[in-house]
């Protein structure tokens, strides 16, 4: 099994740990930076992980962060549209969770 996890801004590493537990999966780091829609035709599903939140278009909130990543936006609802198109597992977690209630 293959599972795709989108590359977050912050730490990474426990992500893979989590995912695999025990088993024999596969990670592929989808990457905002690489911008490597491709890699998602080898995964048989997919997480999105936490982060920064998405950059709000509606309103501006209270403790909103600094920094945000549009160009990570951008990918990770390219990625998402991928696996609904393609029936593919999806787990979104926090910032994941976020994009799929906007999408």
């Amino acid at each position: 099994m293959k599972i795709g996890i989108t590359l977050p801004e912050t730490s990474f590493s426990n992500y893979p740990k989590w995912i695999k537990g025990e088993e024999d999966v596969e990670i592929i780091e989808l990457s905002f930076e690489k911008y490597n829609l491709l890699s998602m035709a080898e995964c048989d599903g997919i997480v999105l992980t936490g982060g920064v939140d998405l950059m709000p278009s509606i309103i501006d909130y209270e403790n909103a962060p600094n920094q945000f990543y549009p160009i990570r936006d951008q990918f990770e609802k390219e990625i998402l549209k991928l696996a609904l198109l393609e029936k593919k597992p999806i787990l979104g977690i926090c910032r994941g969770l976020q994009l799929i209630n906007i999408y």
